[in-house]
């Protein structure tokens, strides 16, 4: 795939599972936040081997995954 090609699929990735709805995050299931989480992971991964680490869309990608991640770590720990 050409690179404006898998630029253009992170993007859309991004956008799909970037931002857990933190008003409501406590009804979603876990799998689904394990499943943004580990997408955001290899969107992460794909973007800064393909676009570079300085690519502000990797740098977005990387926000929203510790965003994510924060909102899993929050819902362990409010349910004890």
């Amino acid at each position: 795939a050409s690179l404006s090609t898998t630029a253009f699929k992170l993007y859309q990735t991004r956008f799909k599972l970037a931002h857990v709805d933190t008003s409501n995050f406590a009804r979603k299931k876990n799998h689904d936040l394990h499943e943004a989480v580990t997408t955001l992971e290899k969107a992460a991964r794909i973007s800064k081997r393909v676009l570079g680490g300085a690519h502000p869309l990797t740098a977005a990608i990387k926000e929203d995954l510790d965003e994510s991640q924060d909102a899993v770590q929050l819902k362990k720990d409010l349910s004890g």
